[in-house]
């Protein structure tokens, strides 16, 4: 083969490695740039002290006094980008649960109908509304009154820092009521024993991010609840300790599941 020949081959061969090289190199940029605004969630398992109280619209309420409607729940972000416009909804089945618990459901309200509230032993009134922004729920139990209103959707929270850049923890809000309703119903219809042996299936956590370039990432969760500890002569009467676990729903998400 003639030597001009071969210096063409090569050439071509130099060229080619050089545009794959380039490929490459664009390849990793790319792939570099996304992981750089990628954000990265994290739920932390939590848990919750009740007191056994008598008298009271629920048999226990929650050991610190600031968790009476909402609990906070922690939320981290790990990854190395901003998460953004956050947004998460539970998915539980209220009506259900609260039947379940014993309330009956009452067709006008006792104050605007000028009943009296003592009357009502176990009953509670809401309205089914899908346009409404809110589960809205007044229990009446003994002549005691106490409402509850409760965001289909959660939008406080705009965004959340990685923590490279800011430790801060951020934490999501978990309707009271729904750890309070299955607590009841629990001790309803289980002993002691099952309670602490079964866990209690708690519904979903739905979550919705983006990321700086407007990627949205959707999060579904299963959630637990299971008494780790019952203590019939605390401080303040009996008491018992309640472990909230966060399962990831599906195999495709990516958020990272970390015990506390």
């Amino acid at each position: 083969m003639a030597t001009d020949s071969w210096v063409t081959i090569g050439g071509f061969l130099a060229s080619s490695c050089s545009a794959i090289a380039a490929i490459y190199a664009v390849k990793q940029s790319v792939l570099q740039r996304t992981i750089s605004i990628k954000p990265e969630l994290i739920i932390k398992d939590i848990e919750l002290k009740t007191i056994y109280i008598d008298k009271s619209i629920f048999p226990c309420k929650t050991f610190d006094l600031n968790a009476e409607y909402d609990i906070d729940i922690p939320v981290l972000n790990i990854g190395l980008g901003t998460a953004l416009n956050i947004k998460y909804q539970w998915l539980f089945e209220y009506n259900k649960h609260i039947a379940s618990c014993g309330f009956v459901k009452l067709e006008d309200h006792p104050i605007y109908s000028k009943q009296s509230v003592a009357k009502f032993t176990k009953g509670v009134f809401y309205k089914d509304n899908d346009e409404n922004q809110y589960h809205n729920y007044d229990f009446f139990y003994n002549g005691f009154m106490k409402p509850y209103s409760i965001p289909k959707v959660n939008k406080e929270i705009e965004y959340i820092m990685p923590i490279t850049q800011n430790p801060e923890v951020v934490s999501i809000k978990l309707p009271t009521l729904i750890p309070m309703l299955l607590i009841t119903e629990a001790d309803q219809t289980n002993s002691l024993t099952d309670i602490m042996l079964e866990p209690i299936k708690f519904g979903k956590l739905k979550i919705t991010y983006e990321d700086i370039s407007g990627t949205k990432k959707n999060i579904q969760l299963d959630i637990t609840m299971r008494m780790i500890s019952f203590q019939s002569t605390g401080e303040h009467g009996p008491e018992s300790v309640f472990k909230i676990n966060f399962h990831r729903s599906e195999k495709k998400s990516k958020l990272i599941h970390l015990f506390s």
